[in-house]
């Protein structure tokens, strides 16, 4: 089905007599972006990877729990994959982020729901990519908690991982305690709006970490400043009494 936002496939998808089935999702559009969604309560089930690239967006629709996506995810010189439900990649899944424009993963905002996802891993290279948990700069979570479940996270050399509107408590992003490249990788990870020398890993549970970033030097320094006003009158205070 063709639509003015692009082509929407409610279909379940299947591998056949002659293989498996791949999706490859490209083209140049201008200054637009061009979308296909996948929507429905009923599974997809082909097995081969999907490639996309360039400005085209793929927004996985599917009911929460209903598989959208079988194979790997390659992401590609700039191009966009939206997580609109939870669990629509399989747990064996890989996201591929490569090609001389970083490319973006976005968990969009559904109001009050949460919406949760695992991968077997996120791999980086070229220009980089994003997870970007679209929280739209608003600070009073405008939506429910996020959480990306990574049994490995490979960030090559050279290469970086941009987390974008990422909010504490709020988003969560979650990497296996024996991810093989994790240790090297959290070098080249960037929250945005956070002190880069900040990010660090925190006990999530017996499975997994958690990498979590810190407001800027200069945000932390205003909330000292609060807290040591606020300190003081509790102090003059007391000693009132």
């Amino acid at each position: 089905m063709t639509s003015p936002y692009g082509v929407s496939i409610n279909s379940v998808i299947a591998d056949n007599a002659r293989g498996k089935v791949s999706l490859n999702i490209s083209g140049s559009h201008g200054v637009g972006l061009s979308q296909m969604s996948f929507h429905g309560a009923q599974a997809n089930t082909f097995t081969g990877n999907i490639y996309i690239e360039g400005r085209n967006l793929l927004a996985l629709y599917k009911d929460a729990g209903v598989t959208a996506v079988n194979g790997d995810l390659h992401i590609h010189d700039g191009a966009l994959v939206g997580l609109f439900n939870s669990n629509q990649i399989a747990d064996s899944s890989k996201i591929y982020f490569s090609g001389t424009t970083a490319g973006i993963f976005y968990l969009p905002l559904q109001g009050s729901e949460t919406i949760s996802e695992k991968l077997s891993a996120i791999v980086v290279s070229g220009a980089g990519g994003i997870v970007d948990f679209e929280n739209h700069g608003n600070p009073v979570f405008p939506h429910g908690q996020r959480h990306l479940y990574l049994d490995d996270l490979d960030i090559e050399a050279g290469s970086v991982l941009i987390i974008r509107e990422w909010a504490e408590g709020r988003d969560h992003l979650l990497v296996r305690r024996d991810s093989e490249h994790l240790a090297e990788s959290l070098k080249r990870i960037v929250f945005e709006g956070c002190d880069p020398n900040a990010i660090h890993l925190e006990d999530y549970n017996d499975e997994y970490w958690e990498i979590n970033g810190a407001p800027e030097s200069a945000t932390y320094g205003a909330s000292l400043a609060v807290a040591g006003i606020a300190l003081v009158a509790w102090r003059k205070k007391r000693a009132a009494k």
